[in-house]
């Protein structure tokens, strides 16, 4: 979503998101069984990058 992965972004949210997210929360165990890497913002609306 913010375009090419940058490390350091990538470090930040994770460090936001492992504070205000549950642990044992249901998306987080849905996240850590599949994978979305393959998915993008643009291929969920239909669109073509």
């Amino acid at each position: 979503m913010l375009g090419k992965n940058n490390p350091q972004i990538d470090v930040f949210t994770h460090m936001i998101f492992e504070r205000l997210i549950p642990k044992d929360h249901l998306l987080v165990l849905i996240d850590s069984i599949i994978d979305f890497s393959s998915l993008n913002f643009f291929t969920c609306l239909g669109l073509r990058t």
